[in-house]
């Protein structure tokens, strides 16, 4: 599945299309404070994708070891601090699932991104698609059996987007 959607829609003009709907002054309602750092991630997550037949997997197999490690923090910490373990080369299939809600917000938001969709249908699209791969990436954090305060946010942000897209808000 990450396969078919990273090379179905390019992840660069995706992170263009949530810095413009960030830009518009909206977020994603619990994971706002990381939803930025998430999007400038996806640069670093580029560099990941190489012409070798095997990116996925290089991808999937760094974004799960990133994820089984535990978040820490404490009262010193801060959100930098706290950002730091799982954006750029620490990112997670969290970090990706939330990116990929901010991606299907900003399409009811942004009815036409010509890089990415020009029709209704070709935003339908995108949508479902990562839907699908969020809820892909929200298994595969589930599996770990490792909860963390970042997987929560993503569940909830993820259970907010299925609404959208299902229209059972």
């Amino acid at each position: 599945m990450l396969k078919r959607v990273l090379d179905k829609f390019d992840l660069a003009s995706m992170k263009d299309l949530v810095m413009f709907w960030l830009a518009k002054g909206v977020s994603l309602a619990l994971a706002e404070p990381f939803v930025k750092q998430c999007a400038e991630t996806m640069d670093w997550v580029t560099t990941l994708l190489s012409h070798d037949d095997n990116w996925h997997l290089t991808l999937a197999s760094h974004l799960l070891q990133n994820s089984d490690r535990p978040l820490e923090y404490d009262e010193k910490s801060t959100l930098s601090s706290f950002a730091s373990q799982f954006c750029e080369r620490n990112v997670r299939w969290e970090t990706l699932g939330i990116f990929l809600s901010a991606v299907i917000r900003a399409t009811f938001d942004v009815p036409f991104f010509p890089s990415l969709y020009t029709t209704e249908t070709g935003r339908n699209e995108l949508q479902r698609s990562a839907t699908r791969l969020s809820a892909y990436s929200l298994e595969i954090c589930l599996s770990l059996d490792c909860l963390n305060d970042l997987q929560l946010v993503f569940q909830y942000e993820n259970s907010i987007v299925n609404s959208y897209v299902d229209g059972d808000q």
